[in-house]
Formats: structure tokens, sequence, C-alpha cells
């Protein structure tokens, strides 16, 4: 019998992926969603780029795991993103105006070096003209979120001939998905004041059916990478620059946590460095053991120093 290899379905955005969720959502209870809705994108996208090329093996080591739910996570995460953009506050004007120009700025480098591939074969050319061909505030961050995906499709054609490595391209996602759930395109209407609630609603409701979801997306890390696990696949709310050091240092805090001590088979590595200082010293052996007959002297002096020292005073 031939076992068919899980796969990611095909990524929805906006509207299309809001709605693919819409009346699963209704049936989950609301979460109040504080998070920075780009990063937690950016974080779904990271881990599945990581967990992607293993999926086969689930199957085998989690046979009891029902996976689709986990897969449609980076759906869910635009979706959300989407949900969270009808109801967050607006941006302030010049906040905007700050990450359009940040968008302009990383779109023009990405797209002159897309054009320069694509001509080389190695970009298909009719997707990177589409790119060049729209304008706007809106068109720019659309394309900045396109650019990233496009490159990160094709990592294996452009690897090594392009100047854009995966945090150069994260940090460029992260300003596009930020335009995207602040901008709202030319011609499309506002939810009336009055379906607020409904929508705050919704962004909860998905915002639950994320975190239950990620649940069982740690359980695959941590069968998957092992105690690599948080480092591979970084938790929703992380920050990408600093997840590494947090989860580190966290783990340094909490040695005696051994399940689920990702880096904690690595922290012994802190009490080793103590136990091989006498290692080191040991060369000195040979000599170790008069030091000890003249430090009580020695003491004794320091001592009679400091009593004369009190005498005086």
């Amino acid at each position: 019998m031939k076992n068919t290899s899980p796969s990611l379905p095909s990524l929805l955005v906006d509207l299309a992926a809001l709605d693919a969720f819409r009346d699963a959502a209704a049936h989950c209870a609301p979460t109040t969603c504080r998070a920075d809705l780009p990063v937690v994108v950016a974080n779904v996208n990271a881990a599945f780029r990581a967990v992607a090329p293993r999926l086969a093996e689930v199957p085998a080591l989690l046979p009891k795991l029902d996976l689709a739910p986990v897969l449609e996570m980076p759906n869910l995460a635009q979706g959300l993103l989407y949900a969270g953009n009808r109801v967050a506050s607006a941006a302030s004007t010049k906040e905007v105006s700050r990450q359009i120009e940040k968008a302009r700025r990383v779109r023009e480098p990405m797209l002159v070096v897309a054009e320069g591939l694509a001509m080389m074969g190695l970009l298909p050319a009719e997707r990177v003209a589409k790119i060049r061909a729209g304008t706007g505030s809106y068109d720019t961050a659309r394309d900045v979120v396109d650019l990233v995906g496009l490159y990160r499709e094709h990592a294996g054609a452009v690897a090594n001939k392009c100047p854009f490595d995966e945090p150069w391209l994260t940090e460029a996602e992260a300003v596009g998905a930020w335009l995207l759930a602040n901008l709202t395109p030319s011609g499309a209407a506002k939810a009336p004041s009055s379906d607020v609630d409904a929508a705050a609603l919704l962004r909860d409701q998905l915002w639950t059916m994320l975190l239950e979801r990620d649940v069982k997306l740690r359980i695959v890390a941590s069968v998957l990478f092992e105690g690599r696990a948080e480092s591979v696949v970084p938790a929703l709310q992380s920050r990408v620059s600093g997840a590494a050091a947090e989860a580190t240092s966290e783990k340094g805090a909490e040695p005696s946590k051994g399940p689920e001590d990702a880096s904690g088979e690595a922290k012994p590595a802190a009490p080793a460095q103590p136990a091989s200082e006498p290692v080191v010293a040991k060369p000195a052996a040979p000599g170790a053991s008069t030091p000890p007959a003249p430090m009580r002297p020695k003491s004794a002096e320091v001592r009679e120093r400091r009593a004369v020292a009190r005498r005086k005073r």
C-alpha cells in the first residue's frame, strides 16, 4: 500500500484566507488577541520552512496526530492578520509613512536583482514583470511580500546568486505584512463601526484556533528536532532577532526541567567549566602540596595587620 506524503495546502491571503476559517472559528471560544500579528505570521512561516522538508516523517513518528489542522496554520495566520486589520486601531500617519519609505527602500533592490535573475532564466520573468507593473503604497507592500515569497520559492535556483539572506527577507516580509495590515486598498470599503465588535470577536476566535494548533506544532517540532526544537521553530510571538537568545536564557534559568529542557542537555556545559578548571590546574600538582602551608601564615599575617590598623585608629 502506497503512503501519501503530507503536504502544505496552497497559500491563501487576505479575505480568501479569512473566509476559509470563518465557519470553523464560529465554534471557538474567543481568546483576546493582543499579539503583533505581522510577527506571528512571520514566525509561523519560519516554522513551516523548517518543518516542511521533513513532513513525510511525521505520520510514522506520530501516527495518532491529526496533521491536517497543523498544516493549515500558515493560511490561518494569514486569515488572522486580515481579521486583525479590520479591528486594529489606526496607525499614526507618521508611522505609516515611515514604514512605506522602508518598504520602498527594500522593494527596489529586491526587484532589480529579481529582474536580473529573470533575464538569466533563474526566476519566472512574467511574475517579476507583474510585480514591477503595480503602483501605489498598498501595491508596494504587496510587492515586498510577493518578492520575499518569490525568492524563497526559488531558493535553490538563486542560491549564492543574490545578496538577500534569510534574516534580511524576514525583516522585509515583516515590513510588507505590517503595511498590508494597516493600509486599505484603493476602492475597498471599510467595515461599519457597528461591525467592530463582531470583527474583534472573529479575530479572537481565529487566535484561539491558532493557539490550539500551535500546541500540536510544538509536538511535531519536538519529535522532528528534539533538543533543537525551540531554536528551529520559533514561538508565535517571539521576535526573530532575539528568539534564540530568549529561549536559551529561559532554559538556563530552569535546569531542573528534564522532559521539556530542549537546550537543557547542552546546559550541563555550564557546570562542566568549573569542573574542568581543576583539570587545567593539574600540571601545577607537584607544588600543590606546598601552597596550603604558606597560605595559613599568610592569612594570619593579614589578620594581624588589620588588628594593628584598628588599634591605631
